[in-house]
């Protein structure tokens, strides 16, 4: 819509005053205009508190909050929806080699509608083989991307950390297959990604402890090999002394 705010819909609230432990639920009325546009409208209703009038010298503390409202208006509705990114890695860049689990994701959807749409889906890991490692939950809670906007899901910074656990060792080659479903038709969004897994440290020290096995098995081989050649030309010489 060309003008998304609900700010004219929601009619005001007076002023009141709460007391030392005090709560009161509070009612706000939206009306909606018959000649509204059809597609998602939003707005924060906000309740912010001022400071009590203190005699002589304190502290006045005030605290304030909002709740996000989410419209939707029958009519010419657009659910449209892509996959801007998805990647395997941290915010700042994707990242193709891990040493071990957790792996973590970023997906990024953007919406092309004229409406609000909740992408909810999987991430399924799979190995070189075919055979499934495990099962990232993208957008449990139904969190919505507003229109003309990307929503990121994943991400240190966020509490919907998309990230996969494997209780065994992971080393190989890895596929990541991203299925999102949004809209009230069940549209679906599909990628994929790649990746390793490569548990270097423990590849290093299984490598030397090879070696280190291959090296006194060839110097015991050599010490063994010298003591049967020392043997073999003692018992020719004995023998070549008992002749004489």
């Amino acid at each position: 819509p060309k003008s998304a705010s609900i700010r004219s819909w929601v009619s005001g609230i007076d002023d009141f005053t709460l007391n030392s432990r005090e709560s009161r639920i509070i009612n706000a009325h939206i009306s909606i205009p018959l000649n509204a546009e059809p597609g998602g409208h939003y707005g924060v209703l906000s309740f912010s508190g001022a400071a009590p009038d203190i005699d002589g010298t304190g502290v006045g503390l005030s605290a304030s909050a909002g709740v996000l409202i989410l419209i939707r208006v029958d009519g010419d509705i657009s659910e449209k929806a892509s996959i801007a990114s998805f990647y395997s890695g941290n915010l700042d860049k994707p990242q193709f080699f891990f040493e071990s689990s957790p792996i973590p994701f970023i997906v990024r959807i953007k919406n092309t509608g004229n409406v609000h749409i909740q992408a909810v889906g999987t991430i399924k890991v799979s190995d070189m083989f075919g055979n499934s490692v495990g099962t990232v939950k993208v957008n449990p809670d139904r969190a919505s991307a507003l229109p003309d906007s990307i929503r990121r899901f994943g991400g240190s910074d966020t509490n919907d950390k998309l990230q996969m656990s494997s209780k065994g060792l992971m080393f190989g080659y890895y596929n990541a297959q991203l299925m999102l479903g949004y809209g009230l038709t069940g549209q679906a969004l599909t990628s994929s990604v790649g990746f390793w897994v490569i548990p270097y440290k423990l590849v290093l020290i299984v490598l030397i402890v090879i070696g280190v096995v291959i090296y006194f098995i060839r110097r015991a081989m050599k010490t063994y090999n010298r003591r049967i050649i020392e043997r073999y030309k003692n018992e020719n010489g004995n023998k070549k002394n008992g002749k004489k």
